[in-house]
């Protein structure tokens, strides 16, 4: 009895590494997938992925493109005047949810302002706090959305007229994206794992091993780009 509950336990435990292996590998093709597309995912993200997978080869090929990869990421502190969008950004972001804190204190106060006998408290449910903390929020919201577009568009212009520029470093992610699907095709033909579990958003068509289609858009979805989901062949080139 003993020995059947260990061996189950043992087989339960190698099933959860195995998937997990699968997930780290389904994580990098898609994180760098992005990359490629100027989709800035944080290095040391990826990075924990490949440790994570503790393969010496996708390290090696990992040492082949970190460099690329922080070159996209961090591309946007290069580009001449985004930092000050930056920084307008960052400032917005900390004090919005300050400001949105005061309203909703305002709004409770003043539901309950008969029972306050503080000046303080009177004070933040008065009529004319509560008006301004409204105003101020709503102000807020449609200034960090404009500084935040701006951001966006000097940082898109500076990509489509520096494509070159990054060519030779998106073909090598490229090449690793397509040694890492043909390892985890390779992987999962030894197990017995539905590769229908193992869906992967992806922004380019052009890989091998992988069953791809468009991916469809949500009814309320803006979104202006393609997308497409691919699925382990489970038979790739070696």
């Amino acid at each position: 009895m003993g020995k059947k509950f260990s061996k189950a336990v043992e087989e339960k435990t190698k099933k959860k590494v195995g998937e997990e292996r699968f997930e780290d590998l389904v994580q990098i093709i898609s994180l760098l997938d992005g990359i490629r597309a100027f989709r800035r995912t944080d290095p040391e993200k990826i990075e924990q992925h490949f440790k994570n997978l503790k393969s010496k080869e996708l390290s090696k090929e990992w040492g082949k493109i970190k460099r690329d990869v922080e070159k996209i990421v961090y591309l946007p502190q290069k580009i001449p005047g985004a930092i000050k969008y930056m920084q307008t950004t960052a400032v917005l972001k900390m004090v919005y949810p300050l400001i949105v804190g005061l309203l909703l204190v305002a709004i409770g106060a003043s539901l309950r302002r008969s029972f306050f006998k503080s000046e303080i408290l009177k004070f933040l449910s008065s009529f004319p706090f509560v008006t301004t903390m409204v105003i101020l929020s709503v102000a807020l919201a449609n200034i960090y959305v404009f500084f935040d577009y701006r951001l966006r568009k000097k940082i898109v212009r500076y990509e489509e007229s520096h494509k070159e520029k990054f060519a030779m470093g998106r073909r090598r992610i490229k090449t690793v994206i397509q040694k890492t699907i043909n390892i985890l095709n390779r992987e999962l033909m030894k197990t017995d794992y539905p590769r229908e579990n193992y869906k992967i958003t992806l922004f380019f068509s052009d890989y091998e091993g992988l069953e791809i289609k468009p991916k469809k858009k949500g009814l309320f979805s803006k979104r202006k780009y393609e997308l497409f989901e691919g699925i382990p062949s489970v038979e790739a080139p070696q």
